[in-house]
């Protein structure tokens, strides 16, 4: 938690019209890069695993959009998308309470122990309450952003100010 204060401190001490915005392929989990990766190394990681056709109605993952098959690799907690040509990204990271599942951006670290204020901070803005029909908790916020340079990016899902879930977003 000490690098997130430490990065919250270095933004808040410099330009205020400075937007803090996230490279993809600076996102690790368990030490292997969370937007270019191959099946291979997700199964030598975490084990092997049944691939799940998707079927997204559009963007950047939708077959009948990109004319090409997607496949997710559904494990306890963490969800990858993509396929063996053009290789995997995250899709879902669900947090532990605990803070086991982390997330590592440079020297930043999310996990189920980040708290909602924290991330805040660190992007100068506030989440916003969202709503799923299907989810059992209540009072879910979200705070996101694209990533740099991009048309795809990122929401973060906090429950009761702390973060529980990471998602990967494409615009449709």
């Amino acid at each position: 938690m000490s690098t997130i204060i430490l990065l919250i401190f270095s933004f808040l001490t410099s330009n205020p019209q400075e937007k803090t915005t996230f490279d993809a392929f600076k996102f690790t989990l368990d030490g292997i890069s969370c937007f270019q990766t191959t099946e291979e190394e997700i199964k030598k990681t975490y084990g092997d695993v049944t691939l799940t056709e998707t079927d997204y109605e559009c963007g950047f993952f939708s077959n009948r959009e990109q004319k090409k098959i997607f496949y997710e690799l559904i494990y306890p907690n963490i969800k990858w998308i993509g396929n063996s040509k053009d290789g995997y990204q995250i899709d879902e990271i669900q947090f532990d309470p605990v803070g086991k599942i982390q997330l590592k951006y440079e020297d930043l670290i999310f996990s189920g122990k980040t708290t909602q204020k924290e991330i805040e901070e660190l992007f100068s803005k506030e989440a916003s309450s969202i709503n799923y029909q299907d989810r059992v908790e209540k009072n879910l916020k979200q705070l996101g952003d694209l990533f740099t340079n991009s048309d795809d990016g990122f929401h973060f899902l906090f429950h009761k100010g702390v973060l529980i879930e990471f998602h990967y977003w494409s615009p449709c």
